[in-house]
């Protein structure tokens, strides 16, 4: 979902490197929508492997990976104006987006269960609840982010 919200605000936006440019395509964007409403609809289900299993784990630290160095690149100008971005520092932020992706799924995963267990939940419901929240949170940081 990252990915797709990110390409969303960049469409909205001058995007000043490359790379963010194709992020925010119409073609990217709408790939990335879709995907992300699919992955939506599919994580209620049994249909597609736990987020914690190693092939979704992976999709989901390359989509922080992603989103990192896109942030990055959109940002470096106001928060570091005179520092050069190289290549080791881009790679740095991308790993510092794919950690972030890391505790993410662990935490949401753990969450979801624990939420399912305690109240009866079925996953689905609990799914639902953890995507509205998880909804709530990127509008507040993209709000405070402008």
């Amino acid at each position: 979902m990252a990915p797709a919200l990110m390409s969303t605000r960049l469409r909205h936006q001058v995007t000043r490197s490359q790379f963010s440019r194709i992020l925010a395509s119409p073609l990217v964007s709408r790939s990335l929508g879709a995907l992300a409403v699919l992955e939506l609809l599919l994580d209620k289900t049994s249909l597609i492997p736990a987020r914690v299993e190693p092939p979704a784990l992976l999709g989901r630290m390359l989509s922080g990976a992603i989103v990192g160095l896109s942030s990055a690149r959109e940002r470096r100008l106001s928060l570091l104006p005179r520092a050069k971005i190289t290549r080791p520092r881009l790679l740095a932020l991308a790993a510092v987006g794919a950690g972030a992706a890391l505790v993410a799924t662990f935490a949401a995963y753990h969450g979801r269960r624990a939420m399912s267990e305690r109240f009866g939940l079925s996953s689905a419901v609990a799914g639902a609840l953890e995507d509205g929240l998880a909804l709530a949170v990127v509008a507040g940081l993209q709000r405070v982010s402008r």
